[in-house]
């Protein structure tokens, strides 16, 4: 058996951040391909999300670094100058400001290589993880499917986190099934159980054929004046908002949607009378116009109703040691549980999305936006699997600038959404057991 590892995004022929590893066992003829821990976007460059066809947010100044500044922070090379024309010259051309599709992202995009993977792929992503976003995962997942490549994905209820000790048993079960079947050649029935697990909200799992659900349905509601959400359409009416994202987070910005508020637009439904499990990529399409410094527009999708949730991290559970191996320098073989990080809160902030006004056209060539132009915006937020229980309301809540994602730009940019014109799309799974 012959072992190979394949450089992608992160090795040093690339500026981005994941770790691929591509195994090949010449005993079996199997290949294996496996992007386990979510390090870093699964095929297409960070930007944060920066594809082509798809809106690219600009990072947040201040706040958050580019991959290459991590890059330079962390890097070990006791002679540091010898890269750092190579990093210069990346840093120059990445384009932060404007955020753009450009050839630079354009040849690190390793989606349309998708076809030419020829292994079984075993994709795994946390649900709550907004540093590598679900929409990496969910491309690729997509890509596969078209070209007939095997696949498998876990999406758990955590963020930017190693899977294995949340659901430790299960974990290695599954994953030495999938190696010993691409590597070895085993007749051990990977492909004949459901190719999807994924951890619900209340931290049970459930298989399923592919995703989104069997039976997904299309549901678009409307953004109506009286601040309603519903399948029909209101008299269409114009309502603003005066941007505040670069001193309010987005998380101030959705707190109690029925009282009006100078810096966001909200609108909910009425109680749910039912379960909605929301799974796929909410999409978006607004009538709007914008005066001002601040290009963006940024939707949330929100969850209304007191809940104790999972937030992005783990902790350890130090009372519950497991010993899965045995032990070579660097790795003991045992490891512990994890338990998942909960909050009680009255609202959640399930998906959110980004859109640039000058990339409406286009992701690669942006156009000036004409002050007071109304504009027709169509673009998704990000994939999510989430379940809005019963008597709980689902919001969304407009913005402009995203404190944690975009540029800040001064304060005070107008936008103006034309309502009952302009709607969400939610991609909905069947009511569960049926």
């Amino acid at each position: 058996m012959a072992a190979s590892t394949w450089d992608g995004p992160g090795s040093a022929k690339s500026t981005g951040p994941s770790r691929w590893w591509c195994v090949t066992a010449q005993s079996s003829g199997r290949r294996s391909w496996v992007s386990s821990w979510p390090v870093g976007g699964g095929a297409s460059p960070e930007q944060p999300t920066c594809h082509e066809g798809d809106g690219c947010p600009k990072p947040a100044t201040n706040v958050t670094r580019s991959h290459l500044q991590n890059h330079a922070a962390v890097y070990s090379r006791a002679d540091r100058e010898i890269c750092k024309p190579v990093l210069d010259r990346l840093t120059a051309r990445q384009g932060r400001v404007t955020g753009d599709y450009s050839p630079f992202w354009r040849e690190r995009d390793y989606l349309p290589d998708a076809r030419r993977i020829k292994a079984g792929v075993f994709l795994v992503h946390g649900l709550n993880d907004w540093n590598v976003k679900t929409r990496h995962t969910a491309r690729l997942w997509e890509a596969l499917g078209r070209h007939g490549v095997p696949r498998k994905p876990w999406l758990h209820q955590a963020g930017h986190s190693n899977p294995m000790p949340l659901r430790m048993e299960e974990w290695l079960r599954q994953l030495h099934q999938w190696y010993d079947f691409w590597l070895y050649g085993l007749d051990n029935g990977p492909l004949d159980e459901p190719a999807v697990d994924i951890e619900q909200a209340d931290f049970t799992w459930r298989q399923q054929s592919t995703w989104p659900a069997p039976g997904t349905r299309r549901l678009t509601l409307r953004l109506n004046a009286d601040g309603g959400l519903s399948p029909l359409p209101g008299r269409p009416a114009g309502r603003t908002l005066h941007d505040a994202g670069r001193t309010l987070r987005a998380e101030q910005l959705v707190a109690d949607p029925g009282t009006a508020h100078p810096h966001r637009l909200a609108w909910t439904t009425a109680p749910l009378r039912s379960d909605l499990r929301v799974n796929g990529a909410p999409e978006m399409s607004v009538r709007a116009s914008l005066d001002g410094t601040s290009p963006y527009t940024t939707p949330l999708l929100v969850d209304y109703g007191t809940a104790t949730r999972a937030i992005a991290g783990t902790v350890q559970d130090t009372s519950r040691l497991v010993c899965y191996g045995e032990g070579v320098p660097g790795d003991t073989g045992c490891a512990y549980r994890t338990k998942y990080r909960t909050e009680t809160t009255d609202f959640k902030i399930v998906t959110r999305g980004w859109l640039d006004f000058r990339n409406s056209d286009s992701a690669a060539r942006p156009s000036p936006v004409v002050e007071g132009r109304e504009y027709r915006l169509r673009w998704a937020m990000q994939p999510q699997d989430y379940v809005v229980e019963k008597g709980h309301r689902l919001g969304v809540v407009l913005i402009s600038t995203d404190h944690a994602y975009t540029l800040r730009h001064p304060p005070g940019t107008r936008m103006t959404v034309r309502t009952g014109l302009s709607s969400v799309t939610l991609p909905v799974a069947p009511p569960a057991g049926s």
